[in-house]
């Protein structure tokens, strides 16, 4: 049976539609779920089904989907999660999946990247299943880096930051390039730079560490190279990522710290200057120290509490989380596969020139914040304490002691 996309509701409605037969699965998620319908439609094929999606954009989709788990009861059947919006405070609105797993499991289910999965485990029970993410590598311009005259790529994380030196020069034609940038002063986009000082905002067990002296150093190397150009003045007012991906397309920036993915598009023949110049790795770790987690942001499955075919839906997660639909969505739809087995395999190796290097990645990331009710709020305070470090309105030191204050006394509200 084909699917049928629904948009958003009329203005002011909380509930959806009924759905227009007993033979619809309704899942709440299209745009993302979409990067999977041709894998999904053949379980729907196999119980008879006709799938039926409901697309919003990131923001509206997640409070639709907290309205319909709110309400005596819904007619979806499974939804999509954002990691960052799975807070100990929402988790009550979703079924626990441990009972369906000793039930009827998904195979090898711990072959899922043990970071994803603890992200959505609360109180000892897992209440979503990853199947897509979003993980950071080190992009590089190799044609800027041949102009500087660097041959290899960096092995530390010392040498990402003497090339973030080097590669910030004026070339031949007048174009200024920055060595390294990120889509901007912001939990999210500066995680897997501080992480690779040793430094981290929240740990998973919810201790601040934004005034530890390793989280100090990073921000007073951003602020060098802030005032030095390494990082371009609209650093602070980026848009991302057209802003960064258009710097990477045009040769206006010579690295960034970016999912593994965005290499198809600074890579994009109709866009980039440098269409066969761009190449990813993972980025190295500190000489004598052990690569740290790795930035991801992620999706997952979620059965809402009130639906009324659970059975059902946790089949459909069970067969979307198997290693060969994983492959199949990473080959098809270029979806980070969560397990990192995927990638090993011949398909994945042929459409992904990076796959070892993302799995590695992959194997060992975790989302930048802990999930709780106030994460964007601390968030928010370490952007505007970085801005005013980047501005010289303060030092770093007073400016993440300030932050860890107000990140700690939100915690215990």
């Amino acid at each position: 049976m084909a699917a049928t996309f629904l948009g958003a509701p009329l203005a002011g409605s909380l509930v959806t539609p009924a759905r227009a037969a007993e033979g619809d699965f309704r899942i709440l998620g299209g745009a993302v779920q979409s990067f999977g319908a041709s894998i999904a439609q053949a379980w729907a094929d196999s119980h008879n089904l006709k799938l039926e999606y409901i697309s919003l954009d990131v923001d509206s989709h997640h409070t639709r989907l907290f309205q319909e788990a709110s309400l005596a009861e819904t007619t979806v059947d499974v939804s999509i999660i954002l990691n960052r919006f799975l807070s100990d405070n929402i988790v009550n609105l979703f079924d626990p999946l441990d009972a369906y797993q000793a039930a009827n499991p998904i195979e090898n289910l711990d072959g899922i990247s043990a970071g994803l999965r603890q992200a959505m485990t609360y109180g000892g029970k897992l209440y979503g299943v990853p199947f897509r993410h979003a993980t950071e590598g080190l992009h590089m311009n190799t044609a800027l880096l041949k102009e500087r005259g660097i041959t290899e790529y960096p092995k530390t994380f010392e040498e990402v930051l003497d090339y973030a030196e080097k590669l910030t020069y004026k070339r031949a034609d007048g174009t200024q390039v920055s060595g390294l940038i990120f889509e901007g002063p912001t939990v999210a986009s500066l995680s897997e730079y501080y992480r690779n000082f040793g430094a981290e905002f929240i740990t998973p067990d919810m201790q601040v560490k934004a005034d530890a002296p390793e989280m100090i150093a990073a921000i007073t190397q951003l602020q060098k190279f802030f005032a030095d150009g390494v990082l371009p003045k609209a650093f602070l007012n980026f848009v991302p990522p057209a802003d960064t991906n258009n710097l990477m397309q045009q040769g206006r920036a010579a690295m960034i710290f970016s999912p593994f993915g965005r290499t198809f598009v600074y890579a994009d023949s109709k866009a980039s200057k440098f269409p066969n110049d761009m190449a990813v790795i993972a980025v190295p770790p500190r000489a004598g120290h052990a690569a740290p987690p790795t930035k991801t942001e992620f999706w997952g499955y979620v059965i809402p509490k009130n639906s009324t075919r659970k059975d059902l839906a946790w089949d459909f997660i069970r067969y979307m989380s198997s290693l060969e639909s994983i492959v199949q969505m990473a080959v098809q739809y270029g979806n980070g596969p969560v397990r990192p087995a995927a990638y090993a395999d011949p398909r994945v190796q042929k459409a992904f020139t990076y796959a070892d290097a993302e799995a590695a990645a992959i194997a060992n990331a975790t989302p930048p914040l802990p999930g709780f009710p106030q994460s964007a709020k601390a968030a928010d305070y370490f952007t505007a304490a970085v801005q005013s470090v980047l501005i010289g309105a303060s030092s770093a030191e007073d400016a993440m002691k300030d932050v860890a204050s107000q990140t700690r006394a939100l915690l215990k509200q």
